[in-house]
This record gives structure tokens, sequence and C-alpha cells, in this order.
């Protein structure tokens, strides 16, 4: 499917090369066709656009076509009307083939069938609308969904870090194995969904435990630093300053200080 989409777009192109050169027009009755040939080369000149664009390696966006949408006539003979449709199935075609594996069949189905249905039919600007609205749709969905899957990733990377702070050498490379992600993939999509980084969270986690630690036992600064995963003091005291706005010894003492309230 994908070479097939690939040949097309490259027919398309040379189709629309054609269209910019030799549009005609049945019976011109007035100002309508006009308009429509005008708004018929501003399309071309936007994929024409696009088409620059794509050869420099950029994507096409679902922005890029909602922008052709809004130069779409209201009105078009046959041939304005075909040649409507080669533009637009030059950029849906390149936008498909740029979104690749993760295209749905609803999207791949509803293009193919459009590019199949009569391009002079009187449904043809709504049926334009249409198969774009489907694709809208479709990513989406497909985007909501990606969403969730992170989200449950994250959660069980989060977990497994909280299980595992107190080892000073647990790595990127550990937690994403476990949450069946690449350690690139998993970087992400914690910055994404929590705000903070991989070394973030499992700064969080010990930080947690050492204010506990420093709250509720007699443990030095140093064993609390080994305890909660850190082999040099001097990085903890650095990092808990970081999270805490004052040093380990500061924090104790100002727990120290905090009056009991007695249970009668």
């Amino acid at each position: 499917m994908a070479k097939s989409l690939e040949f097309q777009n490259d027919v398309l192109d040379r189709q629309l090369v054609i269209c910019a050169d030799e549009l005609t027009f049945e019976t011109p009755p007035a100002e309508s066709l006009h308009n429509s040939r005008l708004s018929i080369e501003q399309l071309i000149v936007h994929t024409q656009f696009l088409s620059g664009r794509v050869a420099e390696g950029e994507r096409i966006s679902i922005s890029d076509i909602r922008r052709l949408l809004d130069v779409l006539p209201r009105t078009a003979s046959g041939a304005q009307r075909v040649t409507i449709r080669n533009v637009f199935a030059t950029v849906l075609g390149r936008f498909i083939a740029g979104v690749g594996v993760s295209a749905s069949l609803a999207i791949m189905q509803a293009f193919v069938n459009w590019t199949g249905s009569s391009a002079t039919s009187e449904a043809w600007r709504s049926d334009i609308f249409r198969v774009v609205a489907i694709i809208e749709s479709e990513l989406e969905t497909a985007s909501a969904r990606s969403r969730y899957e992170d989200d449950k990733r994250v959660t069980r990377a989060r977990g497994f870090i909280a299980a595992n702070y107190p080892n000073p050498r647990l790595t990127l490379k550990e937690v994403a194995a476990y949450a069946n992600l690449s350690p690139w993939h998993l970087a992400r999509i914690l910055k994404r969904v929590t705000g903070r980084s991989f070394l973030g969270h499992l700064r969080q986690s010990r930080i947690t435990q050492a204010k506990h630690l420093l709250r509720a036992t007699a443990l030095s600064i140093k064993e609390v630093a080994i305890t909660v995963g850190y082999g040099d003091s001097t990085q903890f005291g650095r990092h808990f300053k970081k999270e805490c706005c004052q040093s380990p010894l500061a924090f104790r003492r100002a727990q120290q200080e905090l009056p009991t309230i007695s249970k009668n």
C-alpha cells in the first residue's frame, strides 16, 4: 500500500503540473467560475509550496490540509473538480504516507474509496470534507490511545523507580526495560506526561524517603544518604537542598523544633 501511494503521488504530481498549465472550463457563465479559477490557482500554489517542504524533508500536517480546505471554492465546473481532486489526492496521499504504519485501516480505506469515486460528482465538495474529517477523527483516536498507553507505561516506570530507588546503580535503561520501552522513548514520555525527567523522578523518590528518615530516625546524614541510594553524601546534600530549599541538617533541626501535640 505504501509503495502504491508513493507511485500515485508521483503520477499526481505530474498531473498537477498539467492541470496548472492546461486548466480549462466548461461554459463560463460568470463571476462564480472566475472566482473558482482564482481559488484553484491558490490551491495549486499552496500545494506546490507543500511539495517543496516535503522535498526538504518536512511532513505535511493536518493543519496544512485544513488551510487548503479554507480556499476550496464552493462551485466548480467538471474540469475544475478534476483539478481539485488531483490537488487534494496529492496532498492527502503524501500526508498518509508520512503518517506511515500508524495510519489506520479506516484512513486508508476512506482515501482509497474517495480516490475511486467520481471526481465530477455533485457531492464533490462534501466528499473532500468527509475524507478529511475521517482522517482527523482517526488521528485524534490514535492520539488519545497513545496518551493512555503512555500514561500506563509511565505509571509502571514510576512504580519501578519507587521500589528500586535505594539501588545506587539504578539506570534509565533498567527502568525502560521493565516498562518495555526504549530508554529514549521512556525519557520522552516521562517528561511529556509528568514534567520530570528520569533523574528527576529518581531524586524525588530518594528525597521523599530521606525526609521520612530524618524525621523519624536517629540515622546520621551519611547513613540516610546511603540508605536512599546515594554513595556520596555531598551529592545527597545538593539534591536535598534543590528539592527542599534547605540542607538535610537544617530540615532535621526544623522538624525537631516543631511543637509536639499531646494526646489526651
